[in-house]
């Protein structure tokens, strides 16, 4: 894996631990298995480390979710308990990642909240992410708005 990958995979996974302030970018690079100077080389601050590994955490959360849209919407003669199942073995495969991004997502409304001022990303995250697994919902055949959240849930709980 390249070096950029390991670190930013590293980061998020750090980040979502224990938010932007509790970590320093040592941190990051022993979790990495790299040189804490490739990191600043890379990135500049940790500034620039927390947007980066924000935005990798949004693009692969948002990915997955449109996969998941897309894999039901491939498959419009199934069952309920066949979706279901379907999206229980889709979310299992990757239930760690779900929860790393889960984990960072709600670190990044803590963040913003202290801040008195939700980063845009977030909130685009955040109506992206409602909009998909609503998407997911009617793909269901779920009845009402509200599964969405419900499944976000239930999934985000897993």
């Amino acid at each position: 894996m390249e070096s950029t990958d390991r670190i930013l995979d590293a980061a998020v996974a750090r980040f979502a631990e224990g938010g932007m302030r509790a970590v320093s970018i040592r941190e990051v690079a022993r979790v990495a298995e790299i040189d804490p100077s490739a990191i600043q080389y890379r990135f500049g601050t940790k500034a620039n480390l927390w947007n980066a590994a924000l935005e990798r955490a949004v693009a692969r959360d948002l990915e997955r979710l449109g996969a998941c849209v897309a894999m039901l919407e491939a498959r419009p003669g199934l069952t309920a308990d066949e979706k279901i199942a379907l999206l229980r073995h889709h979310v299992g495969e990757s239930l760690g990642t779900w929860r790393d991004v889960t984990i960072t997502w709600h670190t990044l409304l803590i963040e913003s909240l202290r801040q008195h001022a939700p980063l845009p990303i977030v909130v685009e995250w955040f109506l992206r992410r409602g909009e998909a697994w609503s998407a997911i919902a009617r793909q269901m055949g779920l009845p009402s708005e509200q599964a969405g959240r419900t499944l976000f849930l239930a999934v985000s709980s897993a």
